[in-house]
């Protein structure tokens, strides 16, 4: 993919995060939350968690929150792997300056880091609280960090294993789909497991484009 093309995808992801936070805070604005918490575009969101069922009584479908937890579990192990990664080269190497470091695994780090510090940033900002009352605690819910982690953990394992395997062609491909089915498989557990709102799984969506669109900037994929 050109430059260029990505810093349209990147910038055009951006803007619709920026227009979704602002409409979530002035547009169709409701108490329809557990306790009466306002929710932005709640039609839009109460339509959508009413195709689950959960119009009459706020909750979550437990089969879907396990399957979650468990892709959850798995994104988890995979961040902190090459996590490891870097660690392990950095001590090889005996220094802290990168030099003698495979710098993608820096880049991966940093994308790890930028997640968290995003996500945390727009909690901070309480644009909307959760949808589940009760054992679940209701907080900030935009963005949904259980999708923002299955975009950045496979997407960054998928660079890698391009990195590393290019020259099998088949491999990678084969790598590159399974990992796609598996982001999709988690964001839909999220969308129908209850825990979140549709906005708030859109925000995920829409952060995590401009967080891998940037990563693309630094990764060295050749």
């Amino acid at each position: 993919m050109r430059a260029k093309t990505r810093r349209f995808i990147l910038w055009n992801a951006f803007l619709y995060l920026i227009c979704l936070c602002l409409a979530l805070k002035i547009k169709d604005v409701a108490s329809v939350g557990p306790y009466a918490t306002e929710i932005g575009l709640s039609k839009l969101n109460i339509g959508f968690r009413n195709l689950w069922h959960y119009n009459t009584e706020f909750g979550y479908s437990k089969p879907w929150f396990t399957l979650g937890m468990i892709l959850n579990f798995i994104c988890i192990v995979n961040c902190v792997f090459w996590i490891g990664m870097l660690v392990r080269e950095v001590i090889k190497s005996g220094r802290l300056d990168g030099v003698g470091t495979d710098k993608n695994y820096f880049a991966t780090v940093f994308l790890y880091i930028a997640a968290l510090i995003s996500s945390l940033l727009l909690k901070a900002f309480k644009i909307n609280y959760g949808p589940v009352p009760g054992h679940l605690v209701i907080s900030a819910s935009f963005p949904s960090v259980p999708v923002l982690l299955y975009i950045v953990s496979i997407g960054s394992a998928v660079f890698h294993i391009w990195a590393l395997f290019g020259e099998k062609k088949k491999l990678c491909i084969a790598v590159s789909v399974f990992g796609t089915l598996l982001m999709l498989i988690g964001i839909i557990a999220v969308a129908t497991s209850g825990i979140c709102w549709f906005t708030d799984i859109l925000g995920s969506i829409l952060l995590g484009i401009v967080l891998m669109m940037l990563y693309t900037f630094f990764f060295d994929a050749d």
